[in-house]
């Protein structure tokens, strides 16, 4: 079982791959990859530096790519298609082969963009369990404000309680002046409320966020993701039916759509490369990381409270206010007991406010307690971001790296592919190049028919084959 102090974190090792992408600043030189370090303008310009120069090659190769099969209308070697069937054999077979290493390579690389496109849902699923942890974080985190205002809210019930009979029990008597109360019961009010403010705002917060995170980052996205995956599966689909109908026009209208879907691939890989980048250096250490990022001070010690368990609890100060005043009130009560006995039984009462005061109180002080907090971070944080959501995220950005050349290369080679559409190409093969011609077959002449020439008294006899024997090359004389 995981313990909920942080500092026993090791990062996975899919963070450890992210945080050694390469970080390159505008000098071309690699950073260490330190999280906003040396500064903050270096260190982003480090992450999105090989990303964009990724993105510019791809905007510049596509460009060329367009140009390229736009100039096949006047220049013919773009066309890469001999233009006439060679005659000789060793010429032929040479045909042949560059055909089949064209579609070899056409089809490895379908193979590749239908591979990728499923295994992104591993990754998909990484994603989701990830965000599942987080929500599970921040219900820990909303059970325990439900409960820490639960016991505020009682409080103030209780406070009110307790106001209304000191001002009207004590408010106008002579005999016993009860004004040394009075400040303490506003300090009292004043502590409860405080704690009521800190309390009452994150439970619909967390709701609220809790509701996001399943809309978007795991419904919304799955169904993006399911409309994505079943487009780039029409290509591939769409690519193997043009090959088997040999039709150029649905070729031409896959490498056009192809060529949209190569830039946005690109386009969307490259976000996540920097997406994946900045989470890798962030969960390398990721306490250290988020408590130095945080200003020094107040902010500081919140977040170690939060996220290790150690410093000044943020809510400890009101909840000493309230302890305080309550203190006084019990010193003050009894300085009132032997005034009369209404006085006594008021101050009776009174106490009984108090008891009940201290018993919230000690439900107040058991919700401030760092467990409850430390177990969420290690849930959001640890677990949900940098374990599994961040796995998640790196499997589908070389998924989508893998499909974006998978696609690429399935455009630039059908291309090529369609050239050999035309019979005489597409048919060629070893075994039509050796095919011996049909052989001619003689005609059959019953055997044994003799002709007589009377004018000459000669006779000629025909023997027809039939399985054996042979036909006479020339007549014979008898």
């Amino acid at each position: 079982m995981r313990s909920l102090l942080s500092a026993d974190y090791q990062p996975s090792g899919f963070a450890k791959a992210a945080h050694r992408l390469p970080h390159v600043n505008q000098g071309g030189k690699l950073e260490s990859g330190e999280f906003l370090q040396p500064d903050l303008t270096t260190y982003f310009m480090s992450l999105i530096t090989a990303p964009l120069v990724v993105f510019v090659l791809c905007i510049v190769a596509t460009i060329l790519f367009l140009l390229a099969m736009l100039f096949r209308c006047c220049c013919w070697c773009l066309k890469c298609k001999p233009r006439e069937m060679p005659e000789s054999e060793q010429d032929k077979l040479i045909l042949i082969k560059r055909r089949n290493n064209k579609l070899i390579t056409f089809f490895a690389f379908l193979i590749l963009l239908v591979v990728a496109d499923h295994a992104g849902f591993w990754g998909m699923a990484k994603f989701n369990d990830g965000m599942v942890s987080i929500q599970d974080g921040m219900g820990t985190l909303k059970d325990n404000f439900n409960y820490l205002d639960s016991n505020v809210v009682s409080m103030g019930v209780s406070s009110a309680a307790l106001s209304a009979a000191m001002k009207l029990n004590y408010g106008g008597t002579q005999s016993c002046d009860p004004s040394s109360l009075s400040n303490n019961i506003d300090t009292l009010t004043s502590a409860i409320n405080t704690l009521s403010g800190l309390s009452s705002a994150p439970g619909p917060i967390f709701d609220s966020a809790q509701g996001y995170i399943q809309q978007y980052a795991i419904e919304g996205k799955n169904s993006a993701y399911y409309i994505f995956y079943a487009i780039l599966l029409a290509v591939a689909v769409l690519y193997l039916i043009a090959l088997k109908l040999k039709s150029k026009c649905m070729m031409y209208f896959l490498v056009g759509l192809s060529v949209i879907l190569t830039v946005l691939l690109t386009l969307f890989y490259v976000v996540e490369w920097i997406v994946v980048t900045l989470f890798g250096d962030l969960c390398f250490n990721v306490t250290d990381n988020l408590i130095n990022a945080a200003p020094a001070g107040d902010m500081r010690d919140l977040l170690r409270y939060f996220t290790v368990g150690t410093g000044e609890n943020p809510f400890k100060s009101p909840a000493n206010s309230v302890e305080t005043a309550l203190d006084n009130l019990d010193s003050g009560l009894a300085a009132l007991t032997g005034c009369s006995s209404a006085e006594t039984t008021n101050v009776a009462t009174a106490r009984a406010q108090i008891v009940l005061l201290r018993k919230y109180l000690t439900g107040v002080e058991t919700a401030f307690d760092a467990a409850p907090y430390v177990s969420a971070y290690d849930q959001m944080v640890e677990i949900g971001i940098c374990d599994k959501g961040l796995s998640g995220m790196f499997v589908m950005w070389v998924c989508h790296i893998f499909l974006t050349w998978g696609i690429a290369i399935s455009m630039f080679t059908a291309t090529l592919v369609w050239q050999y559409f035309e019979p005489e190409y597409w048919n060629l093969s070893k075994d039509t190049l050796y095919e011996k011609p049909p052989e001619q077959e003689i005609e059959a002449v019953p055997v044994g028919i003799t002709h007589h020439y009377a004018d000459s008294g000669h006779v000629q006899m025909t023997i027809a084959q039939h399985g054996h024997g042979t036909a006479p090359k020339h007549d014979s004389m008898i």
